[in-house]
């Protein structure tokens, strides 16, 4: 019996590297999207039905002159997360950052969706194991 694969959002601002991240999704069995930027993780949110996200804390909103390094939200993240509890399905979250400000993790830490902070740099094949078997078992409940 084929085991079922499951739907994960990779929201990342880092489009060199978004490749280079699903590959230790696909192979413990995940389907991957990656948004790189708030304006595409809402799209393909809306457009699509995820079982999980990996969300980046800092992400630009999609404007065209928000890619420059010093326009970056350090609030972006934040956003994504307000926008996903406003949707009818609420896939669980694992915030990943490399500068985890305070005040955003008080106010993320509020969200029941979020399930785990991570701080940047972790093992993608780690934590793909770790969703996979969240996700598992979250199904037997």
């Amino acid at each position: 019996m084929n085991e079922r694969k499951y739907k994960l959002l990779f929201i990342e601002d880092d489009l060199l590297d978004a490749p280079y991240l699903v590959i230790p999704f696909e192979g413990v069995g995940f389907l991957v999207d990656v948004a790189v930027n708030q304006l595409d993780a809402y799209n393909l949110l809306v457009a699509n039905k995820y079982d999980a996200i990996i969300l980046d804390n800092m992400l630009p909103t999609g404007k065209e002159k928000d890619f420059e390094p010093s326009e970056v939200d350090s609030y972006g993240g934040l956003k994504v997360l307000q926008e996903i509890e406003k949707m009818k399905h609420k896939p669980p979250i694992w915030v990943v950052t490399a500068f985890l400000d305070v005040e955003i993790k008080a106010k993320e830490e509020r969200c029941s969706l979020v399930v785990e902070f991570i701080g940047k740099p972790f093992s993608l094949k780690r934590l793909a194991q770790k969703i996979k078997d969240y996700l598992g078992q979250s199904r037997k409940k």
